[in-house]
């Protein structure tokens, strides 16, 4: 039995020059310099589009139209959606970096037990058990939701102060009183 002859290395070699050819033309219309910081440089870019040649070698049907020209609109939206996709991962990220030149760059010195010693005892206990000493049940709850965002883990805190047998009051004075003394 002969090895199987494969057809897309032969149509490749036909399209190889459209291909490129796709690509400089993607450069020059949109601008290399833009391209290069959203896609990559040409040669990446340009070797990305053979999962572009593939995607069109294997969804062809001959009412498309010449397989060229099936190629051709492939090759150019490949590009067109790493385009799409790289300034969207840009705006992401600028977004991000703002975000992040916005936060202050002093360093702080705090000091938890320093911080501890100026509440109130309730919150102490609250800032305790919170951090040092979390209890079982709160960690049960967390496991159970999946997650441990602050608001939920918060949730679970107040749950747990309530089954203690904490007013609603006094376990949100205590809330209070810990968000007042970690304000600037």
């Amino acid at each position: 039995m002969g090895l199987a002859w494969d057809a897309s290395g032969e149509t490749y070699e036909d399209v190889k020059l459209l291909i490129d050819s796709q690509v400089h033309k993607f450069f020059a219309y949109y601008g290399q310099d833009y391209v290069k910081s959203l896609c990559g440089p040409f040669e990446e870019l340009r070797a990305d589009c053979d999962q572009a040649f593939m995607t069109a070698y294997l969804s062809y049907k001959e009412e498309y139209g010449k397989f060229s020209s099936w190629v051709a609109y492939k090759v150019w939206k490949f590009m067109l959606d790493a385009l799409r996709r790289g300034a969207s991962r840009e705006r992401v990220m600028a977004r991000y970096r703002k975000e992040v030149e916005s936060r202050p760059t002093t360093t702080s010195n705090f000091n938890l037990f320093t911080f501890m010693r100026s509440l109130p005892d309730d919150a102490r206990e609250v800032v305790r058990l919170a951090i040092l000493d979390t209890p079982g049940e709160v960690f049960l709850y967390l496991a159970e939701k999946r997650t441990n965002s602050p608001k939920l883990v918060r949730g679970a805190l107040r749950e747990y102060l309530r089954d203690l047998g904490w007013a609603r009051r006094r376990v949100t004075e205590s809330f209070r009183q810990i968000q007042e003394a970690l304000r600037p």
